[in-house]
């Protein structure tokens, strides 16, 4: 192995454009790779391996474990590992997640120390207040509060944990001590400091691993929506229904995932206009209260002898009223959309359902039904259908000899007897899948089925 390739944790921080630039990453392998620099396809390569984050654009959460502890050995961290190394034979890797920042951060590096040496860490570090604004406005959109920004912020930064997220200086010190000064790269997420050829941060990004030349390169695309005004309004209302509701169940889930397709579907140009929902002494408060150590990370990680780690510090846009007239409308208009769109659905899955069921009459001429997934899609067809006497299968290994429904989970290879078995593939996600059944000579629509064609 070249030791002279670098390996280079992209970590964040959260509310950094972290997901635009991991589609970034994505959309532009070939031409990374060109320029000696490899994004790895690792959650495509282990997609068994349930971690913190199901966006297969996140190569790093495969070093964590879904309940978002760092690995540091077992299975998973070896198999990864080895993948790992195999591309840095090649040439200098990038791996990208903002749980690094989060979770563990110098435990992880420790981790990742003890496994190569030639180890790089960028980070980039957002205004305070504009940090604790986006934090706020992300929870409302993904549904997880209900209170006023000043509530949010009583609860939130309580904890010693999130209060920790936001002194950035005894982070990069953390990071400093395990991998050197020289290893750490430090940039603001502020626009007027992007540099590059596009002013963004993609372009920065790339400048600060050596590449100046972009052509070739496919820009990056923001990849969230920004609720505003009103629409944020809207969702923080909505979300009171949630009541004690877990965000990990099901019909949370899915209930806020309609809310938000419904909103995102009717915003328009006068929901874009940016406001602030932080008052001017809440800012200034905020700002003095970091000041000391911002300065700090300007003179010794930025070179900047004034001290300056963020230009923008006046906010130009106004702090947010409520508009009651919008509100109205936009949640008339929307409730509107959802109540067509939730009619459609019934009438899709309800024929999509019946069509399914005839199909697995016709094909499973007497032989079981066996479920490829143990996973949610799993337990809604034990739960829904009229079918009876499923068998099911996982690749997952922890999964195996376990109990769903008071069935046995077992190993998909010990049903691929197509004289005695028909599998229905439960994962959205099948394409994988698919191809191992076909290539143990299985025929789709005659000896399987992929859920996803009847029902989303």
């Amino acid at each position: 192995m070249n030791k002279e390739n670098i390996l280079l944790l992209h970590i964040g921080s959260p509310k950094t454009g972290s997901t635009a630039l991991q589609k970034f990453f994505c959309d532009n392998r070939e031409k990374l790779a060109e320029k000696g620099w490899r994004y790895p396809r690792l959650k495509e390569r282990f997609y068994y391996y349930e971690t913190t984050d199901i966006d297969k654009n996140k190569n790093g959460n495969l070093l964590f474990l879904q309940d978002g502890c760092v690995l540091g050995e077992g299975e998973q961290w070896r198999n990864v590992w080895k993948a790992i190394k195999e591309e840095l034979a090649c040439g200098n890797v990038i791996l990208s997640s903002e749980e690094m920042f989060e979770i563990e951060t110098d435990k992880l590096l420790q981790y990742v120390k003890g496994e190569y040496n030639n180890v790089k860490v960028i980070v980039y570090l957002r205004c305070q207040d504009d940090y604790i604004e986006a934090c706020w406005k992300h929870s409302i959109k993904v549904g997880v509060c209900s209170d006023n920004i000043q509530e949010w912020n009583q609860k939130m930064y309580s904890r010693e944990h999130n209060i920790k997220m936001i002194h950035y200086y005894d982070k990069l010190k953390d990071i400093e001590r395990i991998i050197g000064k020289e290893n750490l790269i430090v940039r603001p997420y502020e626009k007027e400091q992007f540099e590059g050829e596009w002013k963004n941060i993609a372009s920065d990004f790339l400048k600060y691993i050596g590449i100046t030349e972009l052509t070739g390169f496919n820009e990056v695309h923001k990849e969230n929506i920004s609720y505003e005004g009103a629409v944020l309004e809207t969702k923080r209302i909505i979300n009171c229904n949630y009541g004690n509701i877990s965000p990990f169940d099901k019909v949370y889930i899915d209930t806020n995932l309609f809310v938000r397709r419904a909103m995102e579907k009717n915003m328009n140009t006068e929901h874009s206009q940016k406001y602030s929902y932080l008052t001017k002494e809440e800012r200034m408060k905020i700002a003095n209260t970091f000041d000391k150590e911002n300065k700090q990370i300007a003179q010794e990680f930025l070179c900047r002898s004034d001290g300056i780690l963020f230009y923008n510090n006046e906010k130009t846009y106004d702090e947010y009223v409520v508009d009651y007239k919008q509100l109205f409308d936009f949640s008339i208009k929307m409730l509107g959309s959802m109540i067509i769109e939730h009619n459609k659905r019934i009438i899709v899955e309800n024929t999509s359902f019946r069509l399914m069921e005839l199909k697995l009459q016709v094909i499973s001429s007497g032989r079981d039904i066996v479920l490829y997934g143990a996973g949610e899609r799993c337990r809604w067809l034990l739960y829904n259908t009229k079918i009876i006497g499923f068998k099911i299968v996982d690749n997952d290994l922890h999964k195996q000899g376990k109990l769903l429904d008071e069935i046995i989970i077992g190993k998909p290879e010990e049903y691929i007897d197509k004289n005695k078995y028909v599998i229905i593939v439960t994962c959205r996600q099948s394409g994988e899948i698919e191809q191992q059944l076909k290539s143990y000579g299985l025929v789709d629509g005659q000896d399987f089925i992929l859920m996803s064609d009847y029902i989303y």
